[in-house]
Formats: structure tokens, sequence, C-alpha cells
């Protein structure tokens, strides 16, 4: 199958290891509602320590001693989400799966040595291990990751020297060229992989907090839907924020609205993520034959079951997010018609 188009919402997990992106796994990102010059609006490699917040808005306190107050707080801080943690405490803390993965892109050119891979996608299922590449870009560079069991809790890592050593060990008996790929590999992430339970997350808000994106539903990658549904929850938590600051509605009912809306599908997507991850990674010598030999080539390759049901999948991931642009900007651009000054956004 050829590699995801970047043009779709699937396509998001293409720019996953762009090198512009400061990474840190307690960054925040601030609005802040005092008067700011624009460049201040948006101020990385802040730490976060806690939150406060009252009847009138909330308070960020930050590790530099600096501090940011706004009407709402929204916690989009990932997987390991210190606000998630702060607010709800273990009631909300995500399910460690027992596998670890490796994700890479490889040095340029590295198509020249396997012109074989163009235009195709591999994946390789063992015992408790799935590997996968595929080209990307117009450099003849190729994605490729690695999944593995684990006892050990993995935190994230982009130290690339400590993971690409830890990945060609543990990848020395698998077939094609992962190892040659780790080995020529300019950027490399390891962490281990996490999942939230919906059935037992009661609340994705509490008083002028909200959650977005892996803070509040953390899905395995067997889908390739954490960063769509992220940017999902976004376009209609912006849409409800547009409704309580101009419609009247209280805040607390926006932001039920918010989880009304994205719940249902998230916590579906979740679960099947989680359930193909057990059969991807499966231990059972008896499972593991029924999903090579039956299961993936004749039930999801000849019927192309899989690949009608992931074409669905991110044309509503597709449609859902150009409607709900839509109705926001033409929320703003009826806002700003009836009102000599530009709404707050």
């Amino acid at each position: 199958a050829p590699p995801p188009s970047s043009s779709s919402s699937s396509g998001t997990a293409n720019n996953a290891l762009s090198p512009s992106v400061s990474h840190t796994s307690t960054t925040s990102t601030t609005t802040n509602t005092s008067s700011s010059s624009s460049s201040s609006i948006i101020q990385c490699g802040k730490t976060f320590v806690r939150c406060e917040q009252d009847d009138k808005g909330v308070t960020v306190h930050f590790e530099d001693g600096t501090s940011e107050r706004g009407d709402v707080l929204v916690a989009a801080d990932g997987v390991r989400s210190r606000i998630c943690a702060q607010i709800f405490g273990d009631s909300h803390k995500a399910t460690y799966t027992g596998n670890s993965l490796w994700f890479g892109l490889s040095e340029a050119h590295t198509l020249d040595k396997h012109p074989h891979l163009k235009h195709t996608m591999t994946q390789i299922f063992g015992y408790g291990s799935y590997t996968g590449y595929y080209p990307v870009g117009n450099e003849g560079r190729l994605i490729f990751w690695k999944i593995g069991k684990t006892d050990e809790v993995r935190d994230e890592s982009w130290e690339l020297d400590g993971a690409k050593d830890q990945l060609i060990q543990s990848a020395q008996h698998v077939d094609g060229p992962i190892v040659d790929l780790a080995r020529s590999s300019e950027r490399l992430l390891h962490l281990g992989m996490y999942y939230r339970d919906m059935s037992i997350q009661p609340a994705w808000y509490k008083g002028r907090i909200a959650l977005l994106g892996d803070a509040c539903h953390a899905t395995e990658p067997h889908l390739g839907q954490g960063a769509n549904q992220a940017i999902e929850d976004a376009v209609h938590l912006a849409n409800s924020l547009l409704e309580w600051r101009d419609d009247g509605k209280s805040l607390s009912t926006c932001f039920q609205e918010y989880q009304d809306r994205r719940a249902p599908k998230v916590a579906s997507l979740v679960q099947q993520s989680h359930q193909i991850g057990q059969l991807e990674m499966t231990q059972n010598t008896y499972l593991a034959w029924a999903r090579d030999n039956i299961l993936f080539p004749y039930i999801f390759g000849w019927t192309g079951l899989l690949s009608r049901m992931m074409t669905k999948l991110w044309s509503e991931n597709e449609r859902d997010v150009e409607e709900n642009v839509q109705k926001y900007l033409d929320k703003i651009t009826s806002l700003q018609s009836s009102s000599s000054s530009p709404p707050p956004c």
C-alpha cells in the first residue's frame, strides 16, 4: 500500500519528528488575556508547576517563577499531563501497555540502497513484536518503527545514541533493513505506550480547566489516530468557547457539550486501537498463526476490509475538521460584522 497522504488529517504524523518543535514532557503554551504584544502570546519552554482557579479565571505557575492568568486553561500536555494529575489525581492516570516504541526517520537517499521499498509500506509481525517502515518525502527517506514487549515503564526519550543502541539490539532477529535504518537514523525517539480507559474516566473538565488530546484520551498508535483526534478536540473546543463567550451559555455547559460531542468517537477508537494492538503484539502461538495465515492475508488482504475501514475513518476525520473549522470561521465573521472591534478568540 502507498504511504498515507500528508494532505489529509491522516497525514499529521508525517510531521511528528519536525526538528522545529521544541519537545519537553511538561512544556505548556499559554495565551495571556491581558494586554501584551503579539510576540508574547505564545511562550515555549515553560515547565508547569501548579494551577489555581477561582470563579473569575485560572492562574498557572511555572518552574521559572513566572505565572500567567486566563479565563480558562486547556490542558494539552500529553499522556503524562501534570495538569490532569493535579485536578483529577489518579482517577485519570494512563495505563501502561507493557510495550515500548521506537520511531525514527532514516537519512536522506536511503531508498537508493533499498529501491524495492519505493511506494510500499512494509509491516512485520512476530511474537510480541511489530516492525514497519515506508517511504516519506522526496529525499528518499523512510519512516520506521518497532514495538516490543518490555517490563520497564518507559519515559519519553529523544536521546538518539541511547535509543539507537537499544533498537539495534532489540531488532537483531527482525527480517528486513530495520537495523540498517536504525544505524543511519537522523531522528529517533523511544517511549512507553499508554492508553486511558475511557469507561472509568468520568470528566474531561473541572471548573475552568478542560483536557484535550492525550491528556484525556491517550491511545496506542495502532490506528494512527492520536494527533488526528487531538486536532478534532481543538476544533470542537474552539467552537464551544465561542458559544460561551458570545452566546451566553455557561462554561460548564459548553465544556460538557464539547465532551459529549467527542467522547463517544474517541472512546471507540481507543478501544479499537487497544484490541488491534493485542492482536499485533500477541505472544500466543495459535493466535499468531491465525493472524499471519488467515486474518491478515485473507480477511484484510483479499477483501480489502482494513483498507476500506481506514479510508472511511480518515474521510470522517477530514470531514469533521472541515465542517467545524467552517463553523468557527462563520461565527468569527458574524461577530466581526456585528461589532466595530474584533472578537476575542
